[in-house]
């Protein structure tokens, strides 16, 4: 297995990596989890207005644009809800090994 370095602020680091016995990895804990619990818990402590919501997407295609900015491309990338991840509405990023190995 080969692991990359990604060094943007919209893209989470990815801090371990278990490979036995199935892939498993650990990054950085964000307190809101994932932007589809955001937007779908109706328990959420987080309201998210159209100013907020404009600020998210333009974060994902911060993140994104890294991505494709990049010499080699990555080969599976599955963006969703689930694979974006939030610490607070100012902290929005990509969880980039759970979009490949989900």
């Amino acid at each position: 297995m080969k692991l990359r370095v990604f060094s943007n602020e919209n893209i989470l680091p990815l801090l371990a990596v278990i490979t036995s016995p199935e892939i498993h990895t650990i990054s950085m804990f964000m307190r809101l989890g994932s932007l589809y619990h955001v937007l779908h818990d109706l328990d959420s402590e987080v309201k998210i207005n159209i100013g907020e919501g404009v600020k998210f997407a333009q974060d994902i295609c911060n993140g994104m644009t890294y991505l494709h900015s990049m010499d080699t491309l990555i080969n599976r990338f599955d963006l969703s809800p689930h694979h974006v991840f939030v610490s607070s509405l100012t902290c929005r990023t990509l969880c980039i090994h759970t979009c490949i190995h989900t």
